[in-house]
């Protein structure tokens, strides 16, 4: 290996690290995001129960592969939590760590993290690395389709959609 690799190597490992542990140590980190908690949007779930989760539900399923040592996955994080919040209604969101599943990780061809891999029927239909909050939610809307409304509106709210001159037409 000759001395630029070697730079590049160091580089690489340091600039994470530093990124993650620096002097800005108030920035959050990828673990702090992804602690159980069921009334989270982003369930944190592990290999064992990922089947069960994710292979067998009917609901779609969007899954961040992620380390807490990398930098690219604190970034994206937040990302990931946002786009859950807004569409955890229709859709399920998981995080899972790869250190703690190295299969999950060659079983689905992670190569790089954070992926993200979009789960229907009990296969991906789709899958990326690091993505903005508008791509991601772009992304889920390509593959899933709208959401079926479950909720009508109520009488006030469809009143506003009704043109007030052709009001009497529908009494």
């Amino acid at each position: 290996m000759n001395n630029f690799s070697w730079a590049v190597l160091c580089f690489s490992i340091l600039g994470t690290g530093l990124y993650v542990m620096g002097p800005n140590s108030n920035k959050p980190k990828a673990k702090d995001f992804y602690t159980f908690d069921a009334s989270k949007p982003v369930k944190l779930i592990t290999a064992d129960e990922f089947e069960e989760k994710v292979l067998k539900s009917t609901r779609p399923a969007i899954v961040e592969a992620y380390a807490p040592w990398c930098g690219y996955c604190v970034r994206m994080t937040p990302v990931f939590k946002q786009v859950a919040q807004e569409m955890g209604n229709d859709y399920d969101f998981y995080a899972i760590n790869t250190d703690s599943a190295p299969n999950f990780s060659s079983q689905y061809s992670i190569i790089t993290i954070p992926a993200i891999l979009l789960f229907k029927d009990g296969h991906i239909v789709d899958r990326s690395g690091s993505i903005s909050t508008e791509d991601l939610k772009a992304k889920i809307l390509k593959n899933f389709g709208q959401p079926a409304i479950t909720q009508m509106p109520n009488e006030s709210e469809s009143e506003l959609d009704i043109n007030p001159e052709d009001k009497d037409d529908i009494e």
